[in-house]
This record gives C-alpha cells, sequence and structure tokens, in this order.
C-alpha cells in the first residue's frame, strides 16, 4: 500500500482499536490517512458512506484499495477530536456536534443508494439474552424499539456512529469521520 499510494512518513495513531489506522505523507507533500481493516464488509461500508456525504461535514476519501480492505483519507489538521478538545465548553461542544448532524442531513436527502437500514441493526436487541441484562430491560428496549420503527417519517442516510470521537477538527471545522452508512430517521 505504501508503494501503490507512494506513502511516507507512515505513522500509526496511539489510540488504535479495531482497524490499523496511520497518518502518512502522500507523495511526500499531502497529509492522508491510511486505514486498514480485517472485515471487507466495513471497509466498503465506509467507503459508500464517505463517498456520499462526498467531503461534506465528512472526511473526504481518496481511494480504496479492495485488496488489502485499505481506504486512503483526506487527513484533518490538527485532528484533534471533540471529545479530547479541553478548551472548549460542553455548550461549544453541543454546537459542534449539532452543526456536523445539521450538515451531514443536508447531504443525507441525495442518492439513498444500497444501505442497511436501522432495523436491521435493532434486530440484535430481539435477540439479546437476559443472562446478564435483566429482561424486563430487554421488554423495554424492544417496546421502545416497536415504537420509534413504527413511527418513522423521514427516511434519510445516516452517519451510523456518531460520537465525540468520530468527530475530529480539520481547519477549525468539526467534520466527522468513521460513517457507517444506514438508513433511518
Amino acid at each position: 500500500l505504501s508503494n501503490h499510494w507512494s506513502l511516507e512518513n507512515i505513522t500509526p495513531v496511539e489510540n488504535l482499536s479495531y482497524n490499523y489506522v496511520a497518518l502518512a505523507t502522500k507523495d511526500n507533500r499531502s497529509p492522508v490517512v491510511i486505514k486498514i481493516s480485517c472485515n471487507k464488509q466495513l471497509i466498503l461500508d465506509e467507503y459508500k458512506a464517505l463517498k456520499h456525504f462526498n467531503g461534506v461535514g465528512c472526511i473526504g476519501v481518496e481511494d480504496i484499495n479492495f485488496e488489502h480492505n485499505a481506504l486512503l483519507l483526506e487527513q484533518a489538521v490538527p485532528g484533534d477530536s471533540l471529545k479530547a478538545a479541553e478548551n472548549i465548553s460542553s455548550q461549544e461542544k453541543i454546537n459542534a456536534y449539532s452543526t456536523v448532524v445539521k450538515t451531514l442531513s443536508e447531504r443525507s436527502q441525495a442518492n439513498r443508494g444500497d444501505y442497511p437500514h436501522i432495523c436491521d441493526w435493532l434486530q440484535t436487541i430481539d435477540k439479546t439474552s437476559s443472562e446478564k441484562i435483566p429482561s424486563y430491560l430487554i421488554a423495554t428496549a424492544i417496546k421502545i424499539k416497536n415504537t420509534l420503527l413504527s413511527t418513522v417519517a423521514n427516511e434519510v442516510v445516516l452517519h451510523g456512529d456518531l460520537h465525540l470521537d468520530n468527530i475530529i477538527l480539520n481547519n477549525k471545522k468539526w467534520i466527522a469521520i468513521d460513517p457507517k452508512g444506514i438508513i433511518g430517521e
């Protein structure tokens, strides 16, 4: 991948979790991120979602390598997460989060494509065992899920994993990373 994309100065990020993610420079100038997954479907879904949002409220995608389940992404600079931002108040974090949601929702209306539906994701609740979670909580979750799904009015493409670590600073503007791409309200 380093040769394929002409990458140099490859440095893994410190907070690796499920995927391998590293900062790099492309053609010795442009800052980029390389993301490699052991799960082909996750990378394909993320690629599709990134193409859908097309850099609007979300990081841009430059390329995909299907053979190695890898994405080449734009690098946000400085790239600090909203969660780690200590110099802003809780209200400023709420405003930043809301702005990202609004920006993503403007792009969400166009071309819904072939994405999984939220009801598919929520089937997991129906299969939850009461060994570790009290059965009355599972029953409550199922009731709420069914009520919410029966009242859906306006379905759009959602990020699918929008939390404070998936919102990062890019040139004084907060943007989303790591979208899943899912249809929901």
